[in-house]
């Protein structure tokens, strides 16, 4: 039955909707909808099928759902919350009570079974491929953040900041400042003269804002507190190098660090798709040997 089974894919657009099939089985994430369709019902719906549509049959059908269950089309490579979403689908999708309907809630359990080993076997321990989630990593033992500058970059990393002991942003601005602990209630926020050193000593800290070194030492004295571990994210940061104590990280050693656990994640991510690969191929073959997907209906 895997030949019979054909998957409408289309990346989710806030307010739209997809056609639904005769089956009505669509599962959702935030960045896509799938379509479970039987090649039947996908011949009567094709010239309905809008040209973003992306269309998998087949092996390709269940490779495709294997890769995106296993987090490879997510933005963040072989991320776990995907799975988690489909496991839910899996449990309580209104599957039809006909032989189709039971072929697809054998087929979501396979592909969980399938996406359990994958990930086991090749996309366990990814480390780090965002600003945030390398800083995360690398601030992994602090008790508390500072963080100078409350801008895009500032704001893309907080979610994965907060939760480290108290988050603390300094900024000129109180409007910016403002704003921001509107987004993020957990964070504490200070303008750039305040001192409040019982909040930040002896943790972390990360430089976004386009301030001079000088200017930056001054502030840290003002303190009155040392950091244990920086990441400076200036353009700047390896000329106008800061002299703080501690173990200091410019820009270009982030992004060396950052591009080392990418690659390491291309690497793992390409031999996860391989694996894949051979999945459907197998599940293709069990099909065949199996028409209905499981042994009762052959004995």
């Amino acid at each position: 039955m895997l030949d019979e089974l054909v998957i409408l894919h289309t990346r989710r657009v806030p307010g739209v909707g997809m056609k639904t099939c005769a089956a009505g089985m669509e599962w959702g994430t935030c960045l896509r909808q799938l379509q479970f369709c039987h090649a039947s019902e996908y011949r009567l719906l094709r010239g309905a099928i809008e040209g973003e549509t992306e269309v998998y049959q087949g092996e390709e059908a269940y490779r495709f759902l294997l890769e995106v269950v296993c987090g490879l089309h997510s933005p963040i490579q072989g991320e776990t919350e995907v799975m988690g979403q489909f496991r839910e689908f899996g449990a309580h999708a209104p599957f039809p009570e006909t032989m189709w309907g039971y072929y697809l809630r054998q087929m979501a359990q396979d592909l969980l079974t399938d996406a359990k080993r994958i990930r086991h076997l090749h996309l366990r321990n990814l480390g780090s491929q965002s600003y945030g989630s390398l800083a995360a990593r690398y601030f992994r033992a602090v008790p508390s953040m500072s963080v100078l500058g409350a801008g895009k970059l500032v704001r893309e990393m907080l979610p994965w900041l907060i939760g480290k002991g108290g988050v603390t942003v300094f900024n000129r601005t109180r409007s910016t400042l403002d704003e921001l602990q509107a987004e993020f209630p957990e964070i504490r926020v200070a303008q750039l003269e305040e001192v409040i050193p019982e909040s930040i000593s002896g943790g972390g800290l990360v430089i976004a804002a386009p301030l001079p070194a000088g200017e930056i030492r001054r502030w840290v004295e003002r303190q009155g507190v040392g950091f244990a571990k920086t990441i400076d994210l200036r353009g700047e940061s390896a000329e106008d190098r800061v002299d703080l104590p501690g173990e200091v990280l410019d820009l270009h050693q982030f992004f060396r660090l950052l591009e080392e656990e990418r690659s390491r994640a291309r690497r793992l991510s390409i031999r996860a798709r391989e694996e894949i690969r051979v999945c459907a191929d197998q599940h293709l073959r069990q099909m065949q040997c199996r028409p209905f997907g499981w042994e009762d209906l052959c004995a």
